[in-house]
Parts: structure tokens; C-alpha cells; sequence
């Protein structure tokens, strides 16, 4: 596993999550005992390090995700043609999630460690989290 985090279970609510990397450390999949399954996506050729794609094969959604020049995450699209724009701040943490009539759809506060403390909308969810690194919300880590 080269010291990655490979499997996260929670004994008190009784799911697990399985992580699968890639050769070069990426994590290319999360796999949880609740159904969701989601595939992680490396297509910038530039930065290989930058998540462009999310597939959720319990849904059969594509989400794209765009970045700005400092590489911030500013945008995401789903294959049913939503767009949403995200607001993130100097380190490249989301703070909020508009759709493309200017709604505010999602608000999230984060502690100095980047622990989430409050979200307004739980059931929106964002693969990027904290320092715009990836983020899973059953696990919170």
C-alpha cells in the first residue's frame, strides 16, 4: 500500500470503505459497504496530479471538474447538464457551491485543521475538500 490508506471501517455503524490507487499514488477509486462507488479521473496532462473527472457508477454520472490558473477549483458539470460554480479561497478550499442561476446551494465552514463544522447541505456532495485535496464525507478525512 506504500504507506496510502487502504480501507477505513467504522465498527460502531458497521460500514466500510475501500481506496485503490494507481502506480503513481493517485487515488483512483473509493468503494463503500453502502453502495456508493465512485472512479477518480487524472486527465490534465499538465498537472497529473489534478482530479478532472468523477464517474459514480451507482448513479452513472460523469461530473467534470475545472480549475482555474492557480488551480482552485472554480466549476463542475454532470453528465445531465447541471453546472455549478465553486467559491474557494486562497488555499483552495470550497466554501460554497452555486448553481448557474446564482443560487446558493452549499455553504462550508471548516476549522484551522480542516475539519468541516458546519455544511448547509449534506446531501451535495464535493469530492474536493480541504486545501482543495480530495475529500470523503462518510469517512471525513
Amino acid at each position: 500500500s506504500k504507506g496510502l490508506l487502504t480501507r477505513v471501517y467504522s465498527k460502531g455503524s458497521g460500514w466500510t470503505v475501500i481506496y485503490r490507487y494507481d502506480g503513481l499514488g493517485r487515488r483512483v477509486s473509493s468503494k463503500t459497504s453502502l453502495g456508493q462507488h465512485l472512479q477518480f479521473f487524472y486527465a490534465d496532462l499538465i498537472y497529473p496530479t489534478r482530479i478532472t473527472h468523477v464517474y459514480n457508477h451507482s448513479s452513472s454520472e460523469i461530473t467534470s471538474l475545472y480549475y482555474d490558473l492557480q488551480g482552485h477549483l472554480f466549476a463542475m458539470e454532470i453528465s445531465s447538464g447541471d453546472e455549478f460554480y465553486i467559491a474557494s479561497d486562497n488555499t483552495g478550499t470550497p466554501l460554497a457551491v452555486f448553481s448557474s442561476n446564482g443560487l446558493l446551494l452549499k455553504q462550508i465552514q471548516y476549522t484551522a485543521y480542516g475539519e468541516i463544522y458546519f455544511d448547509s447541505n449534506l446531501d451535495f456532495q464535493l469530492v474536493i475538500g480541504f486545501h482543495g485535496g480530495l475529500y470523503d464525507p462518510l469517512t471525513k478525512l
